[in-house]
């Protein structure tokens, strides 16, 4: 508890002195409370609509939030979404754990952070090389890296098949996909399914080794919003089981596994092979 209490308190600090103005962390409060009464509370399941709607205000910014959570002895991560003001800079909170903030050489104005500053990052954070417990990554268009993860999220979110969906299309789409390496799903029912489209996938995973898969798709998921989706899939910070809400879990398990270089499961995959 001491540890939740410390990053809370920390964090609501940061938060306020990385968005400067008083009016700026009003207009964070301001946008959580309109997103709330459009959509409900805890309504932050990733989705293109949304996505679409915030992104074409270009003061505004998608944004999305990493947050890993222990579950006796395992742990995964789940991602919640939230429209935001360009000038609400949430995202100095990830800079606690990614490197980007020095606790031991704050700016002058917030000395007075550094002690519980340094107390946050002894408590939640792992070494660098490793995925933090908290990030926060934002698309939008008034910054370069926001711009491209936009196009990620962006095709991450066109070619998405949300697994818990109770909608008959996307139990289709499930239905007509790849459940494993070399199975190429159900070309049949995905072609007889409007609004969906078949795709391939193959990937080299060793000298002379080919692995293909198919995936039954939305429609408006085109080929270069596929690749950015493997991007998307590919990041450690998304966690297949905690983004059930809006992919895939075996397609996503399947992709890191085959696609993503280095990833451990692609590595096990490889240890099974003959």
């Amino acid at each position: 508890m001491r540890g939740t209490a410390v990053l809370l308190t920390f964090a609501s600090l940061l938060s306020q002195a990385a968005a400067g103005p008083v009016q700026d962390v009003q207009s964070c409060l301001a946008a959580m409370s309109a997103w709330n009464t459009t959509y409900g509370p805890l309504s932050g399941t990733p989705d293109d609509g949304k996505f679409s709607e915030c992104t074409a205000n270009p003061q505004n910014k998608y944004c999305m939030l990493s947050v890993q959570i222990p579950v006796k002895q395992l742990s995964f991560r789940v991602l919640q979404s939230l429209c935001l003001p360009d000038s609400c800079n949430v995202e100095a909170i990830s800079g606690l754990c990614d490197g980007s903030i020095d606790c031991d050489n704050l700016p002058p104005e917030y000395e007075s952070l550094q002690q519980a500053c340094s107390a946050a990052q002894s408590l939640i954070c792992k070494p660098l090389n490793e995925p933090q417990p908290i990030n926060v990554q934002c698309a939008g268009n008034n910054e370069p890296s926001q711009t491209a993860y936009a196009k990620t999220l962006g095709g991450a979110l066109s070619c998405a098949v949300p697994m818990t969906s109770a909608s008959p299309f996307y139990q289709n789409l499930t239905a007509a996909s790849s459940t494993g390496p070399n199975d190429l799903g159900d070309w049949d029912k995905c072609s007889t399914q409007s609004g969906a489209r078949y795709c391939t996938c193959s990937y080299n995973i060793a000298p002379m080794v080919s692995v293909k898969t198919g995936q039954c798709v939305p429609e408006k998921c085109n080929d270069s919003q596929f690749g950015k989706s493997v991007e998307f899939v590919c990041d450690p910070y998304t966690d297949c089981l905690g983004s059930a809400s809006f992919l895939n879990p075996t397609s996503c398990f399947l992709t890191k596994a085959l696609a993503c270089s280095g990833s451990q499961a692609l590595k096990k995959f490889r240890d099974f092979l003959p």
